[in-house]
């Protein structure tokens, strides 16, 4: 069985378009993200409208979530996996703040164990 590391990270996205990732690429290539637990809300409920998007790499992971006046918060256990060495973005539609938190594993998935 692989080596696996357990993570939970939050912050704050207010850029459209990918920007920096909000969980940095493993170190290695060997490596890869398992996601288990998403939560998104925007900043101005009722007020703000954005898409946000969860990718790794080019690959969406998640459907695109409308926020608008009858959405303002998602939050949902998932099993997202991401590719080998991929950092994971939250793209954004427009300039809103979108306020995330990310649970999950880095795991070596059979490939050399963790050390």
């Amino acid at each position: 069985m692989a080596n696996q590391a357990e993570f939970t990270d939050s912050g704050t996205r207010s850029t459209s378009g990918d920007g920096t990732a909000v969980i940095a690429a493993p170190a290695s290539d060997k490596l890869r993200w398992h996601l288990t637990s998403v939560v998104l809300t925007v900043d101005d409920p009722g007020t703000d409208e954005v898409t946000a998007t969860l990718k790794s790499g080019e690959d969406v992971k998640l459907p695109p979530i409308v926020f608008n006046d009858s959405l303002v918060g998602f939050a949902a256990p998932v099993e997202i996996v991401c590719g080998y060495g991929e950092a994971v973005y939250l793209n954004l539609s427009a300039a809103v703040d979108v306020h995330w938190s990310i649970s999950g594993y880095l795991r070596s998935d059979g490939r050399p164990e963790l050390s």
